[in-house]
C-alpha cells in the first residue's frame, strides 16, 4: 500500500484551496456582517435625526406662538395687530387660531398639549399664557398641521427609498402606496416589537427592508416612523466590494490565466516531452506578463507615484470660503450702516415697523429711504432691534405683514453679544458681531442671522437673510460641501435639507480622523464613508471663524474613470499584442528558410542568439533600459489629475 505523499501538483491544489478558503471566510464572515451593520447604523441614525427633528419642530412651534400669544395680551392695540397678523397668516406650512379664554387647568401656564387626530390626519398643538403672574386667566391658541405638513420635510431624500409613519398601529402616512394598513402587517408587531428594528417585508409586490424607529409626543402619544429600503439596494451595499478591490483581483486572475503555460512548464515532469508549442506560449506569456506587470505597477505604486494633488478640492474650498465672507462682510456693512442711522434719527426706531418696502414713509422721510437703499437686497428677511433683555423693541421685515414684537432672549446671537462671546470682522477689534444659523420662529424656514452691538444704549441690532452664496449653489458632478463648528454639527450643506440636521462625526466612518482635524484646525484630506458611499474629504479651517468648511468629492466617480482606463489599457495591450504576433509572422515567413529535414518544415536555427552578435545584445539591452527609465521619470513629474474645479451660479 502506497503511503500518502505530497507532491509539487498536490502542494499546488491545496495552496489554491486554502487561498480560496481563507479570503472567502474573510469576505462572508467578516467583511459582510461589518458591512450590514454600518448599512443598519446608518439608517438608523438617519431615523433618530427625524426623530430629534419633530421635537425641535415642536419646540420652535411653540416659541412661535408664545411670541404671538405674549404680543397678543401686551396690550389693546396690539391685541388687535397681533389677531390681524395671525388671520392673514400663510396656511401652506401650518395654520394658527386667534388666542381666545382657556379652559382653567386643562393645560399649565406656558405649557402646551399635542393631540394627533388619526381619523382627520390632523396634527393640533395648544398653547396657553397668562398675562401676568398675579393674573389667574389663561389664554390659549393653537397650531394646526396635517400629517403631510408635519413631517414631509423631515423626511431626508435619498437614505430610504420610502418611508411610512404609523400612530397606534395605524398607517397615517406614506410617501408611496404601500399597501400596509397596519403594523400587524409587519413581521415586527407580530413579535410584539416596539423598539427600533429592522425586518423584511413585501410592500407593493416588492421586497423591503423595513426600519422602525419610536418617535414620543407625549405619554399617550406616539408614532412608528419607518424607512423602507429595498432589498435590492440593501443587498447592494452589504455585499459590494470597493471597485479598487475589484480591479486587483481582476488583475490577479488575469495574470494567473496568462502565465498557465509557465504553470504548466512548473508541473512538467522529468518524463514529460516539451513541444515547440511550450516553448513559443513561454514566449508569448514573457511578452504578456510583461506588459502587465508594467501596467500593474503604474496603477498600484502608490508609494512612489507623486502625492495626489487637491488643487480642485482646495480650489472649490477657498472659492466657497471666499464667497462666504464676503457675504458675511457684506451683511455686516449693511447691518452696521442701517444701525448708524437708526440710532442717529429717533424718529427711525421709534417707527421701524413702518419699514416696509411697499409702505408709503419710505417716500415721505428720507433716512427711511437711506435704509431702504441699505437694506434692498432681496436675500434680507428682516432687520431688528434686541434690548437688553432679548425683546424686540423695533422690527422691519420683508414680508407683506411685519410680525408682532418678540423675546429672542435664548437665541445665542443675543447672548453671545451680550455675553461678549462674540467674532471680529477681519481681527478687528472695532468690529464686533456674531454669526448664527436659525429656523426663524416667524416662518419656520432656516435662515442666518448676523448680530452687533447696537449704537443705541444697551441694545443689539440684527438681521437675518439668506446666505445666497452657500444657498443650492451648481458644482462640479459628484462634489458636495459642508460648513460646519467645533462640534460637527452641519450649518450650511449643498443639500439645504441637511443643514442644522447633521452631524458629520456621526455620519462619518473616519469620525476620529475628523475629530483630530478639528482639535487641530489643520487642512488634511482623507477617504471616509458618508451615507453608504465612499468620499475623498478635504477638511479645511475658514480663518476668523470657529467654522470649517469639508469638501466631498465622490471616489465612484474616481472609480469610473479608473474602470474605463483599466478597460481601455487592457484593450490596448491585446491589439498591441496581436501587432507584434502579425510582426513576428511576418519577419518568420519572410526569414525562413525551406528545412532539409522532412519532419520539419522550416529552418528555425537563425531565431536563436549567436555569439557573433553579443556586442549587439548588450547595446539592445541597455536602448531598452534606457526607453524603461525615461518614462518612468516623466511619470514621476507628471500630474494626471484635472484642472482645477470653477464654482459657478446660475445667472
Amino acid at each position: 500500500m502506497k503511503r500518502f505523499a505530497f507532491n509539487k501538483s498536490l502542494v499546488s491544489v491545496l495552496i489554491t484551496v486554502l487561498f480560496i478558503v481563507f479570503f472567502g471566510s474573510l469576505y462572508f464572515f467578516i467583511y459582510l456582517p461589518h458591512n450590514e451593520k454600518l448599512v443598519q447604523e446608518q439608517r438608523f441614525r438617519a431615523l433618530q435625526t427625524i426623530d430629534l427633528n419633530v421635537h425641535a419642530k415642536i419646540d420652535n412651534s411653540v416659541a412661535l406662538m408664545n411670541n404671538l400669544l405674549t404680543s397678543y395680551l401686551k396690550n389693546d392695540t396690539l391685541k388687535i395687530s397681533t389677531a390681524n397678523y395671525i388671520r392673514s397668516y400663510s396656511t401652506e406650512k401650518f395654520a394658527l387660531t386667534v388666542p381666545v379664554p382657556a379652559v382653567s387647568g386643562e393645560i399649565q401656564d406656558s405649557g402646551y398639549i399635542i393631540n394627533v387626530n388619526n381619523a382627520t390626519r390632523l396634527i393640533t398643538l395648544k398653547f396657553q399664557k397668562r398675562k401676568s403672574l398675579t393674573d389667574t386667566a389663561l389664554f390659549q391658541m393653537s397650531m394646526q398641521l396635517t400629517f403631510e405638513q408635519f413631517i414631509r420635510f423631515l423626511l431626508p431624500q435619498n437614505v430610504f427609498d420610502e418611508y411610512v409613519v404609523f400612530s397606534n398601529g395605524e398607517v397615517v402616512y406614506e410617501t408611496f402606496p404601500s399597501g400596509i394598513n397596519s403594523l400587524k402587517d409587519t413581521s415586527s408587531a407580530k413579535s410584539g416589537l416596539v423598539s427600533s428594528t429592522v425586518r423584511r417585508i413585501n410592500a407593493s409586490g416588492q421586497d423591503y427592508n423595513l426600519f422602525i424607529q419610536p418617535v414620543s409626543f407625549s405619554t399617550d402619544q406616539k408614532w412608528m416612523l419607518g424607512g423602507l429600503l429595498t432589498n435590492k439596494r440593501y443587498q447592494q451595499e452589504k455585499n459590494e466590494l470597493p471597485p479598487s478591490i475589484v480591479l486587483l483581483l481582476v488583475t490577479a486572475v488575469l495574470i494567473i490565466i496568462v502565465a498557465f503555460p509557465w504553470i504548466k512548464l512548473y508541473q512538467m515532469g522529468n518524463k514529460d516531452r516539451l513541444t515547440v508549442s511550450d516553448g513559443i506560449a513561454s514566449i508569448v506569456v514573457g511578452m504578456l506578463l510583461t506588459s502587465l506587470l508594467f501596467f500593474t505597477f503604474f496603477k498600484y505604486n502608490r508609494y512612489l507615484r507623486p502625492v495626489e494633488s487637491l488643487d480642485s478640492k482646495e480650489q472649490l474650498a477657498d472659492q466657497i470660503t471666499r464667497a462666504f465672507q464676503n457675504e458675511i462682510d457684506t451683511v455686516y456693512q449693511k447691518l452696521k450702516q442701517a444701525d448708524v442711522y437708526v440710532a442717529a434719527h429717533t424718529n427711525l426706531f421709534n417707527s421701524a415697523s413702518k419699514l416696509h418696502k411697499n409702505n408709503d414713509f419710505f417716500r415721505h422721510d428720507t433716512s427711511a429711504m437711506a435704509i431702504k437703499s441699505i437694506i434692498s437686497d432681496t436675500s434680507i428677511t428682516q432687520l431688528y432691534w434686541l434690548d437688553k433683555d432679548g425683546k424686540e423693541v423695533a422690527n422691519w421685515s420683508s414680508a407683506e405683514m411685519t410680525a408682532p414684537l418678540g423675546n429672542y432672549k435664548n437665541r445665542d446671537y443675543f447672548r453671545k453679544i451680550a455675553e461678549h462671546k462674540d467674532y471680529l470682522l477681519n481681527n478687528d477689534g472695532s468690529k464686533r458681531y456674531y454669526l448664527d444659523q436659525v429656523v426663524s420662529w416667524v416662518t419656520g424656514r432656516f435662515i442666518s442671522v448676523i448680530s452687533i452691538p447696537s449704537k443705541k444704549t444697551d441694545s443689539v441690532a440684527a438681521i437675518s437673510f439668506t446666505m445666497r452664496s452657500l444657498d443650492n449653489p451648481i458644482l462640479p458632478t459628484g462634489y458636495q460641501f459642508a460648513i460646519i463648528d467645533n462640534s460637527a454639527k452641519v450649518l450650511y450643506h449643498s443639500d439645504v435639507s441637511r443643514n442644522l440636521n447633521e452631524n458629520l462625526l456621526t455620519e462619518f466612518s473616519a469620525s476620529g480622523r475628523l475629530t483630530s482635524c478639528i482639535k487641530a484646525r489643520t487642512t488634511d484630506a482623507f477617504k471616509t464613508k458618508y451615507f453608504s458611499k465612499e468620499f475623498i474629504v478635504l477638511f479645511k479651517p475658514i480663518a476668523r471663524l470657529p467654522y470649517s468648511i469639508v469638501i466631498f468629492s465622490d471616489s465612484s466617480y474616481n472609480e469610473a474613470r479608473d474602470m474605463e482606463i483599466y478597460s481601455f489599457t487592457v484593450l490596448m495591450l491585446i491589439i498591441l499584442f496581436a501587432i507584434l504576433i502579425l510582426q513576428l509572422s511576418v519577419v518568420f515567413l519572410v526569414s525562413s528558410k525551406r528545412s532539409y529535414f522532412k519532419k520539419q518544415l522550416f529552418d528555425i536555427t537563425w531565431i536563436g542568439p549567436k555569439f557573433s552578435s553579443h556586442h549587439q545584445y548588450n547595446l539592445a539591452i541597455i536602448f531598452n533600459l534606457l526607453i524603461i527609465f525615461f518614462p518612468i521619470q516623466h511619470f514621476a513629474v507628471t500630474n494626471f489629475f484635472l484642472y482645477p474645479c470653477q464654482l459657478t451660479r446660475p445667472r
